[in-house]
């Protein structure tokens, strides 16, 4: 039951870590959370559920909002 714990625990904050990451790309939470929540054809769904997935589809969104912000 711990690591089970300890895996809902992980996946919380990867997924706070991506709502606290997006607004600061998109310059305001309801642009962030729209992107967040809708299908992302690069990623092969919804960033949210990709980032709060595990480690590597943290990684994948975050390097998506880092190529948006350069754009």
């Amino acid at each position: 039951m711990g690591a089970k714990t300890s895996f809902a625990a992980d996946q919380a904050e990867r997924e706070s870590q991506i709502i606290k990451l997006a607004p600061t790309v998109f310059g305001n939470a309801a642009d962030a959370m729209i992107f967040l929540n809708a299908e992302e054809n690069q990623l092969s769904g919804r960033p949210i559920e990709i980032a709060a997935s595990s480690h590597d589809g943290f990684l994948a969104v975050e390097g998506l909002l880092s190529k948006r912000a350069g754009a």
